[in-house]
Formats: C-alpha cells, sequence, structure tokens
C-alpha cells in the first residue's frame, strides 16, 4: 500500500517501509509479505536510486536459497554461507543463552557434523558468532573504498561468469539426476513400507523417507536457482555493474538495514565462508576473491 500521492515521491526523498514484520509477543518476528509493507515519503535523502533497488531485488530473488534456513537466533547474518573447512558441512547459529554487555544475545556458529555425531565425526571449534558478523560487515563496508580490490574481484568474477554458466548447466543436470534418484528411492521405502507395517522396521522406513523427502526439498530449490541463472543470462558487463553500484549503495548504508536485508545482501554478493577454528576465508561473488578474516577472535568459550 502506498501512504502518499505519486508527485511526492520526487527522486529525491527516501522511502520509508513500514509494516514490514509480524511481531507478537514470545514469537519470532516474521517478515510480511511486501505487498502488506505500508510505503510513505521520509524526511530523510534517498541513497539508493528506485531502479537500483529493484534491480537488486530481484538479483536477491534469484540468490534467496543458497542452502539457507532461517535461524532460530534474531540476529545470525551467516547461515547458509559458513561452512566448516575440516568437513565442509555447514556452521548454523545456536543461542548460547547470555548477552553481551551490549544486551545482545550471545551466540555461536556450530559445526552440524559435529552436533549431529556429537563430536565424532568433526570435533570443529564453534566460532563466536557476534564477533564474526561484525568482523564480516566490517570489510565488506570496505570494498567500496579500496577500489583496486574491487577492481580486481570484480574482473575475477567477470571471468568466472563466464565459466559459470557451463559449470550451471552441467551442475542443474546432476542435481536434476539426484532428484530422480530420490524420487526412485522414496517410492520404492514406501513399497517396503506396506510389509513392513507392525514391524520394528516400520518406523526405520518412514525416518528414512522423511529425510530423502527433505533432501529432495532441498534439490528442488536447488534446481530452481540454477534454472533461473542459466535462464536469465545477462550479459557480463550488466552484471558487473550491477554488483558495483549495490555494493556502492548499499554498502554506505548496511548498518541502517534490517537483519534480513543484511543476510539476503551478503547471500547474494558472498560465495561462502570457510571457517578453519581460528579464521575465517570469505570467497566473494561467483570467482575466486577471497577476503582472509585473520584473527583468533571468533573462536569462543564454547568451542569444543
Amino acid at each position: 500500500e502506498v501512504f502518499a500521492e505519486r508527485e511526492d515521491f520526487d527522486g529525491t526523498s527516501g522511502v520509508m517501509a513500514y509494516n514490514r514484520t509480524l511481531q507478537q509477543p514470545g514469537k519470532a518476528h516474521k517478515e510480511r509479505p511486501m505487498n502488506e509493507w505500508v510505503i510513505a515519503v521520509g524526511k530523510h535523502p534517498g541513497v539508493i536510486p528506485g531502479e537500483t533497488w529493484v534491480q537488486v531485488q530481484n538479483m536477491l530473488e534469484v540468490n534467496r536459497s543458497k542452502s539457507y534456513r532461517r535461524p532460530r537466533s534474531h540476529t545470525a547474518l551467516l547461515s547458509g554461507l559458513l561452512i566448516c573447512k575440516a568437513c565442509g558441512d555447514y556452521m548454523r547459529p545456536k543461542l548460547t543463552g547470555r548477552t553481551n554487555a551490549a544486551g545482545e544475545q550471545i551466540y555461536t556458529y556450530l559445526c552440524s557434523s559435529k552436533e549431529r555425531s556429537k563430536g565424532t565425526c568433526c570435533s570443529m571449534k564453534n566460532a563466536n558468532g557476534n564477533i564474526l558478523d561484525a568482523m564480516v560487515i566490517e570489510e565488506i563496508k570496505k570494498l567500496p573504498e579500496d577500489a583496486s580490490l574491487l577492481a580486481k574481484l570484480l574482473s575475477e568474477t567477470g571471468s568466472s561468469f563466464t565459466d559459470n554458466r557451463t559449470v550451471f548447466s552441467t551442475h542443474l543436470a546432476s542435481l536434476q539426476e539426484k532428484l530422480a534418484e530420490n524420487d526412485a528411492g522414496i517410492r520404492s521405502l514406501v513399497s517396503s513400507l506396506a510389509k513392513a507395517a507392525g514391524t520394528a522396521a516400520e518406523e526405520y522406513i518412514l525416518a528414512q523417507i522423511e529425510e530423502l523427502h527433505r533432501d529432495s526439498a532441498a534439490l528442488k530449490e536447488q534446481i530452481d536457482e540454477l534454472s533461473k541463472l542459466t535462464g536469465q543470462n545477462p550479459p557480463v558487463e550488466d552484471a558487473l555493474a550491477l554488483l558495483r553500484s549495490m555494493i556502492a549503495s548499499v554498502g554506505a548504508c548496511i548498518d541502517e538495514c534490517t537483519v534480513e536485508e543484511k543476510r539476503r545482501y551478503l547471500r547474494t554478493i558472498i560465495q561462502k565462508i570457510e571457517w578453519d577454528g581460528e579464521n575465517a576465508a570469505v570467497y566473494l561473488f561467483a570467482g575466486e576473491g577471497e577476503l582472509d578474516l585473520a584473527s583468533g577472535e571468533p573462536s569462543c568459550e564454547d568451542s569444543e
């Protein structure tokens, strides 16, 4: 809903969006659909042109999954991006139940394999989520200030865009093949379920079916995303220009963004982040561009 006259949107004043989240006592905040937002003209000067904002939203939509699951924590930013370097599994945020001096909830990033296996398959140290998130944001904010580094990263990305179109097509075929295997596995298990009714094997078969179903849902999301990427194929120059514009615009005001907006922005420009127990390596865009967060600080006292 637009709460202003058309002529009030003069191209100089900023725009305010209200009613963006559903907030209920004792429950996690939920983001409302964009068609429920209330848009009004603000008193502050605009920073990002409306056309650029729409382009960025389209790019964010294309990159919306990236194996991303909404974190249980209100503030964790790197879910779906942070990977354990030891085993390659994703690291998920986990609240500690404590708060820091600023009153923020303290959370850590925990390797999913380590958690599932209770440390038998992976023993990677936990990362201090509050510190690691802040360090990543600070490094991203520096990108527009370092013209030579940004040019280098974008150049590497341009080369990767061309290569990635072939890689995307190959990966898409692989995902579709895996999805077909899962579907066949589910059908086979369903047939076995009828024979195992009332036996101890019944529960085990149901668990296998549920696991395959979850895997298939994740595969379908990835297939949908890759299908969009391979179908769009924008000119490399246009894609790089949009990346440069987005980095300059959003990087300047990221501190004012909501947590969900920060997550979306990071998922758009970051390919992955690897955590080795002490340091984090941030891989940007679609290329091999890498930022090193070489500091022992993110390793927290909850590490095991």
